[in-house]
């Protein structure tokens, strides 16, 4: 695991860190399950996709991960493998390929809600060949 938390005033925060963009995205929506509950809880039952595109990294990392958000609350689903593929252009365009399943309230206990991905302090950069996020999430 390549990343870290950390709390923010009421809000709870992650940083990560990977060797490519893609991987960034991956494991921040990892990240982003870690928090609600325990990933291992988590079955690869039903395989789904969807893209979202950005105006740069941050608008495309705020969406990719509201993504799940929604798909918590529409669809009672929960996820826990993520493949990301990132075409770079002009807007950013991410296609993402998840496994995961519904909510089953006796298996997945969850330990907080997350309510919204904030724009706060939201950061995607690349240093030297490392890619690093910085993402608040009010919970």
């Amino acid at each position: 695991m390549s990343y870290e938390y950390f709390d923010h005033t009421a809000d709870v925060g992650f940083i990560v860190r990977a060797e490519s963009l893609e991987r960034l995205f991956e494991e921040s929506a990892e990240a982003l399950m870690g928090i609600m509950l325990p990933l291992e809880t988590i079955e690869c039952k039903i395989h789904d996709s969807f893209s979202v595109t950005g105006d740069s990294l941050e608008d495309l990392l705020y969406d990719f991960l509201s993504e799940f958000l929604y798909l918590l609350d529409a669809e009672n689903m929960i996820f826990k493998k993520f493949e990301v593929e990132i075409d770079e252009g002009n807007p950013f365009k991410l296609f993402a390929k998840i496994c995961g399943e519904k909510v089953d309230p006796k298996r997945h206990i969850f330990e907080s809600y997350v309510k919204a991905i904030t724009y706060h302090g939201l950061e995607v950069k690349k240093r030297d060949d490392v890619w690093s996020a910085k993402v608040i999430v009010d919970i």
